[in-house]
C-alpha cells in the first residue's frame, strides 16, 4: 500500500488520489462493525414486542358503537312508540319525530326491531351496536 499516488505523487486518501482520480486496486479499508450489534438488536426487538403487547392490550375496537345492541333492542320492545331507543343510540332528531309520531304509527318501531335482530341497527355516528 502506496501512500503516495504513482501518476502525480499526492497523497492518497482511502486508496485514491484526489489530484488525479487514481484509485488502488488492491486497496483494503477496514470496516468498523460494533461488537455490541446483535446485543443493541435484541433490545430494540425486546422493546418493540412491549410495546406491540401494550398496544394489544389496550386495543379499543374503533368501528364498534359503545352502545348496546340488548338495551336499544329492549328499549325499541318496549318504549319504541315514544323513540327511547333512538335517543339512547344518539338520533334526537328521529327519537322526536317518534316521539310526535308514536313510532310513525308503529311502523318505525317494527322496522327498528328488524334493524336492530339484523345488526344493520347504528348508532348517530355509523358504528353498529355491540352485545
Amino acid at each position: 500500500m502506496n501512500d503516495k499516488c504513482p501518476n502525480c505523487g499526492s497523497m492518497l486518501d482511502d486508496g485514491k488520489c484526489d489530484y488525479c482520480g487514481y484509485e488502488e486496486e488492491n486497496y483494503n479499508r477496514e470496516i468498523y462493525i460494533d461488537d455490541d450489534l446483535d446485543q443493541k438488536t435484541s433490545q430494540i426487538n425486546t422493546y418493540m414486542n412491549e410495546i406491540n403487547e401494550t398496544r394489544e392490550n389496550n386495543y379499543v375496537d374503533t368501528y364498534k358503537s359503545p352502545k348496546n345492541k340488548t338495551i336499544a333492542l329492549l328499549t325499541c320492545i318496549f318504549l319504541g312508540a315514544i323513540g327511547v331507543h333512538r335517543f339512547y343510540v344518539g338520533k334526537v332528531g328521529t327519537g322526536i319525530l317518534y316521539l310526535f309520531t308514536g313510532g310513525i304509527c308503529g311502523i318505525g318501531v317494527i322496522v327498528d326491531i328488524i334493524k336492530i335482530l339484523t345488526g344493520s341497527f347504528k348508532d348517530s355516528n355509523g358504528l353498529t351496536l355491540t352485545w
